[in-house]
């Protein structure tokens, strides 16, 4: 809950807040912004059939309005993601030092499965990921980090493609005379997976991938999504390349020489789109470097909360680089694990727990191994109460952080069947290997408040991206 001062900071400031968010983003948002709120059209979901309508590949409801980012915006976006994810990466040496027993007594597993995930190869340096991003008035921060392909948020290449058709999205690009982009992230994927392939020498070319699944996949809407996408990857990235792509479970493949198939077709690079399992052919055959696999085993265990505690409590630690800390101090938010003991906080040394306790209005609680915006507890959406109890019991747990409340600045987006209004945004870069590769969004009414999570009344959204302004700081004045 909003404090009396935040609550006037908030309706003297809100609209200027909201439209110098979307000037951050390019003046051509902006422009659009300042058009849909008065625009009858733009503000109906009937204006946009396509995006509306039952599909077999959206889970959840779309957003109506594209975000139109810069080109520069993007390319700094893409820098803090990939310097977030490499830091990420970087744990199990700059803090563990690979060390099995003391990765297993953080990540409490068993120690053998510690030694397993560390031993070469151990999958890194190709890893996929997503973030999950707030931008505030402070800054733009990376809340957590999932290093898993078992994720949401692929869908990218098919929603640009349907707003870019709907008539008034056409009309006003032309009016603005602008060249558009988008990133199909699913093809990126595609692309990456075959090039690290090739390039590992693992095929020569010919290079077939697996999508391992949770359950049967017979007869799957995405199956020719996939086909099709796969062939435009060969083209993009490997023209003289050949192969195919298929889904499956783990019960369809064979081990055999060391090397994973499925039916007659040797494997050179899977992609789970489960929880990796431990000691199964897919591992055994990547560990033998047979194949190449996203995820690693090493990745679900980094994708742990308190990872991003490891790095928010060494923002000064001469184990990173200057450029590194730097990084740190800018894009995540102070975070450490909840254990008994004294933490720093604004240069200060204090006692945990009372210090949650009394700053409950600016902090979050996460479990570590937690997926969903499940075990997420915000303090300001918290009685007193019921925040000293969690705070006990997750104490007690040993496995949970406390982190500092980000709070999103307003953009404005379609909501209802007419209408519009300020939403929080999660925004959601794709990071594969060290390269950028598309962002996702989450977005949800501010009014509703709490959780930005698709199982309430969030949305997905995507951005566009468009030429640097030259008319920069007009759309402000006007």
């Amino acid at each position: 809950m909003a404090t009396q001062h935040e609550e006037q900071h908030d309706t003297t400031n809100g609209e200027a807040d909201l439209w110098r968010a979307h000037q951050e983003l390019s003046e051509v948002d902006l422009r659009f912004r300042r058009l849909a709120r008065h625009d009858d059209e733009l503000q109906r979901r009937a204006t946009f059939p396509a995006l509306v309508a039952q599909s077999p590949y959206f889970q959840y409801r779309r957003q109506l309005w594209p975000t139109f980012a810069s080109r520069r915006w993007v390319r700094d976006f893409a820098v803090a993601s990939v310097g977030v994810n490499d830091l990420v990466r970087s744990v199990p040496g700059r803090v563990f030092g690979n060390d099995p027993a003391a990765l297993a007594r953080f990540y409490r597993i068993d120690e053998g499965q510690a030694r397993l995930a560390l031993s070469a190869p151990d999958g890194l340096a190709g890893a996929v990921g997503r973030a999950d991003f707030v931008i505030s008035r402070t800054g733009c921060w990376c809340v957590e980090l999932n290093l898993t392909a078992c994720l949401g948020g692929w869908e990218t290449g098919l929603m640009a493609p349907m707003l870019l058709e709907v008539p008034a999205i056409a009309r006003f690009i032309a009016a603005e005379g602008l060249a558009v982009g988008y990133s199909n992230t699913l093809r990126l994927l595609l692309a990456h997976v075959v090039r690290n392939a090739l390039a590992a020498g693992l095929a020569d070319a010919e290079v077939n991938v697996a999508v391992l699944c949770p359950r049967p996949v017979a007869g799957s809407p995405y199956a020719p999504l996939l086909v099709r996408e796969y062939a435009a990857a060969l083209a993009d990235c490997a023209p003289k390349a050949t192969g195919s792509i298929g889904m499956c479970v783990l019960a369809d493949l064979g081990e055999h020489g060391g090397r994973l198939w499925l039916g007659e077709r040797r494997l050179h690079a899977v992609i789970q789109w489960i929880m990796g399992p431990g000691d199964s052919a897919v591992v055994r055959c990547f560990k033998a470097g047979n194949l190449h696999l996203y995820d690693a085993p090493l990745c679900p265990l980094l994708s742990d909360k308190r990872t991003l505690a490891l790095l928010s409590e060494r923002a000064e630690s001469s184990v990173f680089t200057a450029a590194e800390r730097r990084i740190i101090r800018d894009h995540i938010p102070w975070t450490r694990l909840l254990v008994a003991g004294e933490i720093t906080f604004a240069g200060e040394r204090v006692a945990l727990p009372a210090f949650v306790l009394a700053r409950q209005h600016e902090l979050v609680l996460k479990k570590g191994q937690s997926q969903g915006g499940e075990a997420v507890i915000l303090g300001r959406f918290t009685s007193a109460a019921d925040w000293r109890s969690a705070v006990e019991a997750t104490m007690a747990a040993g496995d949970w952080i406390v982190q500092e409340y980000v709070e999103s600045l307003p953009f404005l987006f379609q909501e209802g069947d007419a209408g519009c209004s300020p939403h929080d945004v999660v925004w959601g870069p794709f990071v594969f290997g060290d390269a950028y590769a598309g962002t996702i969004l989450r977005l949800q009414p501010k009014a509703l408040g709490g959780i930005v999570n698709l199982s309430r009344e969030a949305t997905e959204g995507v951005i566009l991206e468009v030429d640097d302004d030259p008319r920069a700081g007009e759309a402000m004045s006007a």
